[in-house]
């Protein structure tokens, strides 16, 4: 991880809609002094976090959405379902075993708060990054945090779904669309594939991407004015802390060549020692060397082709005994 000075690292804000499980944040854990703010619905679910959570973090039991209002909120069989849309058996019964998690045990009215609203009464001004796991309100949280996704905030972590679990529910190409809008980028996005109930569980398949993980970045180049270098840094620490070392790289490029960077001999040594440790070292490397001085480069290729077939092979026979899947 890139090592910047500590006074970054504790101006920066991490939030998180969806707290729940949230006790060792993987992203605080890399930088220590983040701030690491959570929301959870569930109150009793967001004081056992705030009992467990690391380094000062803060969990707020509020709901989120677009707007402040009361609106109903459908417990489901596993409480991970849980949202404020309602679930739909219909469709998602079309996957093998999937529909019990959102049979609704119970419903409650949930009072409902923007972030734009909320987080300034709380004395917090600036988010730098917000990751939502709300089971189907993402869309309504960012509309509900406008000002800041338009202000402050670098970088987006959502869950998307691309197929309707939930009644009327947004999919990607809606939260795709909004993010765009805002000047993300769509930086990667993992997918989460289902069984199909019509087929045996052993039946072989890639299955049906059901939702994913899209991970957003803001375009450096938008930056304007004259804490442009700071917020380049803090979109470096996220960049660095999800592999994007090429985005990395180029930000820290870009920054070498501005003459008015504040403290520049401290980040310059900071940028050097960064760029260093990115050359590979390892007894990988060592052999993947050896092979090519050797000339055996077209000899380890055919064992790969030979190994990615076996390794394919291999995760479609295991895929086989599950019904959910990622890749």
């Amino acid at each position: 991880m890139i090592d910047l000075p500590e006074e970054i690292k504790r101006s920066f804000v991490y939030v998180d809609c969806g707290a729940r499980g949230e006790s060792n944040h993987a992203f605080v854990s890399a930088f220590p002094g983040v701030q690491y703010i959570g929301f959870e619905a569930d109150p009793s679910e967001a004081a056992r976090v705030q009992v467990d959570v690391k380094n000062g973090g803060r969990i707020f039991p509020v709901a989120l959405g677009d707007s402040k209002a009361s609106l109903p909120f459908y417990m489901t069989r596993n409480p991970a379902c849980s949202s404020f849309l309602e679930p739909d058996p219909s469709l998602f019964s079309q996957f093998l075993d999937a529909s019990s998690d959102i049979e609704i045990e119970s419903q409650v009215e949930l009072p409902v708060v923007k972030i734009d609203d909320y987080l300034p009464s709380m004395n917090v001004v600036s988010v730098d990054f917000m990751e939502l796991d709300t089971q189907g309100s993402e869309l309504s949280i960012l509309v509900g945090s406008e000002r800041f996704l338009k202000d402050t905030v670098l970088g987006l972590r959502i869950e998307v779904e691309f197929f309707p679990i939930y009644k009327d529910q947004p999919l990607f190409a809606d939260v795709d669309t909004y993010a765009r809008s805002h000047g993300f980028e769509l930086f990667d996005l993992s997918r989460h594939r289902y069984r199909r109930a019509g087929a045996p569980k052993g039946f072989p398949t890639i299955g049906q991407v059901v939702y994913g993980h899209a991970i957003y970045l803001k375009n450096y180049r938008l930056f304007q004015g004259d804490d442009a270098w700071l917020r380049i840094l803090k979109l470096i620490m996220i960049a660095d802390f999800f592999g994007f070392k090429d985005y990395v790289y180029e930000m820290i490029d870009y920054l070498e060549k501005q003459p008015h960077l504040q403290d520049r001999e401290i980040f310059l040594g900071i940028f050097d020692r960064y760029k260093g440790s990115l050359a590979p070292r390892t007894r990988v490397h060592s052999i993947l060397n050896l092979i090519k001085y050797l000339r055996l480069q077209k000899i380890f290729e055919r064992l790969l082709r030979i190994g990615e077939k076996i390794s394919d092979a291999y995760r479609a026979d295991i895929r086989q005994s599950r019904k959910t899947w990622a890749d």
